[in-house]
């Protein structure tokens, strides 16, 4: 692949593009950082940086450190491109060039490392998305309403913090556990398989704590909130169209069409009245 056909590959060829931008950071290291090389290291580093973010969506603070180290790294680049043309000044700082050569490697490595980083999050994100069930795109969870799920998730540790039969401790277990879900949800690439796991674990132990200490009311209003978002989920994860409802089920009759149909409409209302 030539440079020129790597920057115009598709953004979603996450293994074409960043097994040439590795080989791209080798090569600029095995020649000891040629010119030539040099002047192409930002376009190659942006069109692998599109590519990461398109598949998943990277946090704006990774996308700023990686901008900024790529950055640094040429400046630094363009210093030891001076040793490489003497002149009587370079000349007699020429002890220096070994130890700036030293410093230009740690510096690559950094962004070697970074990249190799980069590079495993998103081969970890497209397996995750491979993984999960989607029926036919019939399921999205990324659809589901966040504000909501996440006032509910709170309110439950509220009603937690509020408990006077478990101990600190107990609690403290519980709200850790839940904050991690919140963490989980906040991200813009959400792993709904996990929050959903872990949510039906929560409701499970307050179920039994609160049926182990005869009913307590706090507890079981905490475990009702928690079994709430996952209506929220079931009502607003669905991508209903006419593709995904007709590769998704078996439509032989009138009658399963039109109950198919008002399905649809009372989804869509209960969506609307959601949001």
């Amino acid at each position: 692949m030539t440079f020129t056909e790597y920057l115009n590959t598709n953004n979603l060829e996450l293994e074409e593009i960043s097994n040439f931008y590795i080989e791209f950071l080798k090569n600029l290291s095995s020649k000891d950082f040629p010119f030539e090389e040099q002047i192409h290291l930002k376009g190659a580093s942006d069109k692998f940086l599109q590519c990461i973010d398109k598949v998943t969506y990277l946090e704006k603070e990774r996308k700023s450190i990686f901008v900024e180290k790529i950055n640094a790294f040429s400046e630094e680049l363009k210093k030891y491109r001076k040793f490489e043309n003497p002149t009587v000044i370079t000349n007699i700082l020429h002890p220096f060039k070994r130890n700036y050569i030293i410093y230009i490697r740690d510096s690559f490595e950094e962004i070697f490392t970074l990249s190799l980083n980069l590079i495993k999050d998103a081969n970890e994100m497209i397996e995750f998305r491979r993984d999960r069930i989607d029926l036919n795109g019939f399921y999205e969870p990324k659809n589901s309403n966040k504000q909501q799920i996440k006032e509910l998730i709170e309110e439950s540790i509220d009603l937690i913090k509020s408990d006077e039969i478990l101990t600190e401790k107990s609690k403290n277990q519980l709200i850790k556990y839940l904050s991690k879900v919140l963490n989980n949800l906040d991200s813009k690439n959400t792993d709904w398989t996990n929050l959903i796991g872990k949510i039906k674990e929560v409701v499970i132990v307050l179920g039994a704590l609160g049926s182990f200490a005869g009913g307590v009311s706090s507890l079981i209003k905490a475990k009702e909130k928690l079994e709430e978002t996952n209506e929220i989920i079931e009502k607003t994860s669905v991508n209903f169209n006419f593709k995904t409802i007709n590769e998704t089920y078996n439509l032989k009759s009138k009658l399963q069409i039109e109950n198919i149909n008002n399905s649809i409409l009372q989804l869509k209302e209960n969506n609307t009245n959601n949001n």
